[in-house]
């Protein structure tokens, strides 16, 4: 990544979120949200995730009526998105604002009521870096024509479209051109200022059980759609529609990693040109979970334990593989510079040595250029990216140690590149309501360039424990 790249900051604020009064988030390299169970984190984010994956929708900025009239009429139009978007640009982010609270209920499969007087909003430093890229982006017919162009060239704000006028396009639709048109613009800007996102949630050992009910759905619209064909249904009721495809019974993110999971099966014989690029990922990949995956034409996807012949359905493996295989095809098929990873507990079914072993994988991918934000409770994950945070120092003796305790010499962890969060509020009642007058926040805790991130919030149980260990063993308090 380049550091231009690194340097690009999203900032997010929310309040009356959940479990959470006020909270500023600003995305590193490398965030780590960390807290007590029910103090907001899951729901802090999700929220990141539902933006940063939906902001296409969300921003909801239309090319003018003008402006598609004469696209229409003439066949190309040129927008000047400095004077439409950008000088507008603090009145088009409130407006998203507005749009992404109206999205959480959705997007976290929760009540309306429960985001009465939640607040939102989002801000990144919007300046001219667009204008100094090449923007292109064409449409094509399913004969490989080009229907619809966009293009930009470098330091412009101009973007010219240009639509074909013949046979191909006539009977094309207003509103998918009027789409067409509007995302492009969108792309063109803030594609340098919003990256790509994946989230692996902590539902993910379930997501392979999920897969059966999402092909579960399909079958009731096709013995729907078939009924019609044989005219046992006269028309296509809005409400069996509903009933049939789309009550939303999960959040975004574990919704996204169930369609993940059904894309297996065309994933399989593809590799990224991240993965491709950095082959050795797939070895520290693979010792971490013990072995490889596979999926077959019919997208049943299998473990195949090192050292043994023997290939176990995902039923049949252990939990941590079962827990790792949504990351393993993101990262072979999707990883790309610039993306970012969300994790809700990285932790999940893996024995300490391999939490410490995923945390080294992560601040790899960091140092590789994509972005990672996970939320965890695990001190074993913080106290491996302060080891890495203390080998950044390069003082004399780093080398004997990398060489004792097994690191390779690039392993390390720029302590600007990674910034903690404690949620250090106090869990909610299924009301919503503390359980003692509280005030909670998150509140960032800047790492240690010499000894790392400061785990209070883990350090104060183990203090405790090892406190009655001793009154137990010495009989005294």
């Amino acid at each position: 990544m380049s550091s231009e790249h690194r340097d690009l900051t999203v900032k997010f604020k929310f309040e009356k979120l959940g479990a959470i009064d006020e909270a500023t988030v600003e995305l590193a390299p490398l965030t780590v949200i960390c807290g007590r169970n029910n103090t907001g984190k899951t729901y802090i984010t999700y929220a990141i995730y539902a933006l940063l994956s939906s902001w296409r929708q969300l921003i909801g900025w239309q090319v003018s009526d003008d402006d598609m009239r004469k696209l229409q009429s003439s066949g190309t139009v040129a927008i000047d998105m400095e004077k439409q978007f950008a000088s507008r640009w603090d009145e088009i982010r409130l407006k998203a604002g507005e749009n992404w609270k109206d999205f959480l209920p959705q997007a976290l499969a929760a009540p309306p009521e429960r985001f009465k007087d939640t607040k939102l909003s989002f801000d990144f430093d919007l300046n001219d870096r667009w204008i100094k890229r090449a923007f292109k982006k064409e449409y094509r017919s399913d004969k490989g024509r080009i229907l619809f162009s966009a293009e930009k060239p470098e330091n412009s704000p101009v973007i010219e479209f240009v639509a074909l006028r013949d046979e191909d396009s006539k009977d094309f639709p207003r509103f998918a051109l009027e789409d067409f048109v509007s995302q492009a613009l969108l792309e063109a800007v803030l594609s340098q200022y919003i990256p790509t996102v994946f989230m692996v949630s902590t539902e993910r050992t379930g997501a392979v059980a999920f897969k059966e009910e999402l092909n579960l759905t399909k079958n009731k619209i096709v013995t729907l759609l078939t009924k019609m064909e044989a005219g046992k249904e006269t028309h296509l009721h809005p409400g069996k529609l509903f009933e049939a495809v789309y009550k939303r019974g999960y959040p975004l993110p574990v919704e996204s990693n169930v369609q993940f999971v059904n894309r297996f099966g065309s994933l399989e014989g593809r590799t990224g040109s991240f993965l491709d690029k950095h082959a050795d990922l797939v070895t520290d990949f693979e010792n971490i979970a013990g072995g490889r995956y596979e999926t077959d034409k019919d997208g049943v996807t299998r473990f195949a334990p090192k050292g043994m012949s023997v290939k176990l359905q995902l039923s049949e493996a252990s939990s941590a593989a079962r827990s790792l295989v949504v990351f393993w095809y993101w990262l072979k098929t999707q990883a790309s510079v610039g993306d970012m990873l969300l994790i809700d507990e990285p932790e999940l079914n893996l024995h300490p040595e391999n939490q410490r072993s995923f945390a080294r994988l992560l601040a790899k991918l960091v140092n590789l250029g994509i972005r990672v934000l996970i939320t965890t409770h695990s001190d074993t994950i913080i106290r491996e990216f302060n080891t890495l945070i203390m080998f950044a120092q390069n003082a004399p003796h780093m080398d004997a140690v990398r060489k004792e305790f097994g690191y390779a010499p690039d392993e390390s962890l720029a302590a600007k590149n990674i910034c903690l969060y404690v949620a250090n509020g106090h869990p909610r009642t299924a009301r919503g309501r503390a359980r003692r007058n509280s005030f909670s926040t998150l509140e960032r805790i800047p790492p240690d360039k010499k000894l790392g991130l400061s785990a209070e919030i883990f350090d104060a149980s183990i203090i405790e424990m090892g406190k009655m260990q001793d009154a137990l063993r010495y009989g005294a308090i």
